[in-house]
């Protein structure tokens, strides 16, 4: 038997190994080109998270006002109770075990479209729903900001999001149109939502959320809820960047919701409105993924610039079209997240989030209510001074924001002493390693 002399083999070999490595660089993978370091599953699990809270919970509360003005009641005040204590408990604890309220709500989701008839059924799904939905989505969102680091949160997030949001428009888009029954569209939303039970299942049993989770605080868990609600709050409003965004977009949302009874579901012909709306979220989505760079070179100036299209949204008033500027809430709402997850402490995002979702959904909600006073009922109220008064109210909160707003990406989070920000710990962990101890310092 003949054999190839070793120097051959070895050369064999190595043309081997490097057409093979040749071969697996060539596969195509877009979050290298985009230069994010992360791994895909990681990627996988925060898409399906977004798309259930920009592309299902908010879509819910605006499908609840189309359908019966009585769900918003019943879904979108125990939310706003939840988020009350969602925060707390989402922070003294694994933001897992709140990940996993979602496979009760995506099966009791999936409930609501066999009873969507029955009035007194309904009303519980609704309220449970919405308990549910306040604590997953502050899970949800501390999950996120655990996972990214700060240098590449504008990408990573204005990728995810802005894929989020173009389903947002998408469901939007298909409950105003005839073409499909309510329960239908209901499924689909359960089945989203068990996606993302299946994930918390798979974060639970993988424990991928402990490397990013801040250590507990012996001292935070002997509080009292009361005294946990009432010192998080303290300390979040003595947060001057968080106070100014926070005023910013309460006004922001005031606004729309004055708006929305009188300009919006109150045109004559509202389910073009509707349509033209959720066309509005899918450019704001595009926009999102195309220039997502941008909220990693400054997250004021993007924000600057939601505000604006908000702004000019109310025109829709006069021409339906102006509908289309909604795009500027996709922009503003996934900003304002990144924003968030810059300036809140490591064991305090829970809480951060809650706040903000909590202040921001009753203005929306209040406003709904002034709108509805004021034009008496679903109906355009006759009056362009409201949609002047709307404008304004945007544009104090647009004035907030470019005045007193501050980059949220410039300086190094201040994290508390018990806990390590995650991009220090990878600092020490790998580039540190490359540095030789045994090499004198004046060889180096």
């Amino acid at each position: 038997m003949n054999y190839l002399p070793v120097k051959y083999t070895f050369k064999i070999d190595i043309y081997l190994n490097n057409n093979h490595i040749s071969k697996v660089n060539t596969m195509p993978n877009i979050l290298d080109r985009l230069e994010i370091d992360m791994e895909k599953k990681i990627f996988s699990f925060l898409l399906v998270f977004f798309i259930i809270f920009l592309g299902i919970d908010v879509i819910t509360i605006i499908m609840a006002l189309i359908q019966d003005f009585g769900v918003i009641y019943w879904y979108l005040i125990p939310m706003l109770v939840a988020l009350i204590f969602a925060g707390v408990t989402v922070d003294a604890r694994r933001r897992v075990w709140c990940l996993l309220l979602l496979i009760p709500e995506a099966i009791l989701t999936l409930v609501v479209a066999f009873v969507i008839t029955e009035t007194l059924p309904l009303i519980f799904l609704w309220i449970f729903i919405g308990l549910l939905s306040g604590f997953t989505i502050a899970a949800m969102l501390a999950f996120f900001a655990d996972i990214t680091k700060m240098e590449q949160r504008g990408k990573v997030t204005g990728l995810i999001a802005g894929i989020a949001w173009i389903v947002s428009g998408i469901l939007l888009s298909w409950y105003s149109s005839t073409l499909f029954a309510s329960s239908a569209f209901i499924i689909v939303i359960a089945i989203i939502k068990l996606a993302g039970a299946g994930i918390a299942i798979y974060i639970l049993f993988t424990s991928i959320d402990k490397e990013n989770q801040p250590p507990s605080d012996r001292e935070y868990a002997t509080q009292s809820i009361l005294d946990k609600i009432t010192a998080s709050i303290d300390f979040i409003w003595n947060n001057s960047k968080f106070r100014t965004y926070l005023i910013a977009f309460i006004l922001i949302w005031l606004a729309q919701g004055i708006f929305m009874p009188i300009g919006g579901l109150g045109q004559e012909d509202y389910q073009s409105y509707q349509q033209i709306a959720s066309i509005g979220f899918a450019v704001g989505g595009l926009l999102l993924i195309v220039s997502g760079y941008l909220l990693d070179k400054g997250r004021k100036q993007v924000l600057f610039y939601g505000a604006i299209l908000c702004t000019i949204s109310f025109l829709s008033y006069f021409f339906p079209i102006g509908a289309v500027f909604l795009a500027g809430i996709p922009i503003a709402l996934t900003t304002i997240l990144i924003v968030l997850g810059d300036i809140a402490p490591q064991d305090m995002r829970g809480r951060y989030y809650a706040v903000f979702l909590l202040f921001s959904f009753l203005a929306f909600f209040c406003g709904f209510l002034i709108g509805l006073g004021i034009g008496g009922g679903y109906q355009v109220g006759g009056n362009p001074w409201v949609v002047l008064v709307c404008a304004i109210i945007t544009g104090l909160g647009l004035l907030l924001i470019y005045l007193k707003g501050e980059e949220s990406n410039i300086e190094e989070v201040t994290f508390p002493p018990s806990s390590v920000p995650p991009s220090v710990m990878d600092l020490n962990s790998t580039e540190t390693s490359f540095i030789d101890d045994s090499v004198p310092e004046d060889n180096l």
